[in-house]
Order: structure tokens, then sequence, then C-alpha cells
């Protein structure tokens, strides 16, 4: 037996071993970058729709209005895509993407 060979052997396959772990995370956190990064569009779609919808309804008496919110005397629709971030009990909420149309004057 040569302790010599047992060593090295011992210390190459530590060191795949580490390589392929180091690997599939950098895989899997990719992932999730791509995952998120087309998250506003559905919003927009929604958003466009809902502009058309309220700059018209006044022309098509339409029973399913978007919220209209006021501030002052600006009236703007807002949407927001929110995700949980973190471990296990210590998740917090965090704004990923958000939209606000402002309207000049009241659309309907």
């Amino acid at each position: 037996m040569n302790k010599r060979a047992d060593i090295t052997v011992t210390i190459l396959v530590i060191g795949v071993f580490m390589v392929c772990t180091i690997a599939l995370i950098s895989f899997f956190q990719t992932n999730v970058k791509i995952g998120n990064s087309f998250v506003g569009l559905d919003l927009m779609e929604k958003m466009n729709s809902d502009i058309e919808v309220s700059t018209s309804v006044q022309r098509l008496n339409l029973k399913n209005q978007p919220k209209v919110k006021t501030e002052g005397s600006l009236y703007y629709l807002e949407a927001e895509k929110k995700i949980k971030k973190g471990v296990w009990g210590f998740r917090k909420e965090k704004i990923v993407f958000y939209l606000r149309y402002t309207f000049k004057q009241k659309p309907f």
C-alpha cells in the first residue's frame, strides 16, 4: 500500500466534487436570473389593455372598468409584481417590476 498515492487520489476526488458542485450552483443561479428577467411583460400587456379600456370606457359603457386612482389632480393606473425572497422563515416581499401610467385628465 502506497500512502502517498491514496492522499493524491483523495485530493483529486475532493477537487472534482468541488468543481462539479460549483458548476451546479452557478447553473442554478443563472436559471433563476433568466426566469426573473421577463417578469414585467405580462404587467405591461395588462396595463396597455387597462389604458385602452379606461380611455374608451365612456364611449362603450363597459361594466368592468379598471381602478383609476387619484392623487391630487392626477389620475393614474398602477401595477406591480412582487416576489418573496429569502430563506425559510426570513422571507421578504420585494418589488421586481412597477408600472405607473398617469392621465392628464380624468379618463372617463
